[in-house]
């Protein structure tokens, strides 16, 4: 017997509200949306719709790892963060809310968004902070420094996303010690 989307979402819900997931009917919708590649609008004019079989084995599978309590970014591949999606992983640290206060901060501390700003990131991550500074300044540069490899290459594809490749450089290592000598930096942002 075919079960209806409704009841898959009542379902899941159920089984992340049983593993403490204080979140879990909201948790239940975005990774059957994130699954079937839908909206929120889509799932609920489609209710008694149902699932594949494949979406239904990917569903459950990430439904599980949700319940061993793994972040919903990871399990998404993406976090929102100020005007922009990041590509997250278990190689980064996954994008906060309360992050924003810093570029709050810098559009308060430098006011003029066409001031030709030369940015430094420590510690890159994503690159969430350093990227969305450079949305809102649209004649800066910047340079992102981290000692993680993987959370370098992870930047590079989110800095590539948001088409600002031509305006980044990236070094490998720990902090200023991986920085030529030369450069010379207006901001420097950082939430390690």
């Amino acid at each position: 017997m075919s079960t209806t989307l409704r009841a898959v979402l009542s379902r899941a819900s159920q089984q992340l509200a049983q593993r403490d997931i204080a979140s879990a009917a909201l948790d239940a919708r975005l990774l059957l949306q994130h699954v079937m590649q839908v909206t929120h609008e889509w799932l609920v004019q489609h209710d008694n719709g149902q699932m594949s079989a494949e979406h239904g084995a990917r569903f459950e599978a990430l439904l599980a790892r949700r319940a061993q309590h793994e972040p919903m970014a990871h399990l998404l591949g993406t976090r929102a963060f100020w005007k922009d999606s990041f590509i997250v992983s278990p190689d980064t640290l996954i994008p906060r809310p309360d992050s924003e206060t810093v570029i709050e901060a810098l559009l308060k501390f430098r006011p003029d968004t066409n001031a030709p700003l030369n940015i430094l990131e420590l510690g890159l991550g994503t690159g969430c902070l350093l990227f969305s500074a450079l949305r809102e300044y649209p004649n800066a540069r910047g340079v992102g420094v981290d000692i993680s490899e993987a959370a370098l290459q992870i930047a590079k594809q989110n800095c590539q996303a948001l088409s600002l490749t031509q305006r980044v450089n990236f070094f490998h290592g720990s902090w200023c010690e991986a920085l030529p000598e030369a450069l010379r930096f207006d901001v420097v942002i950082s939430n390690p």
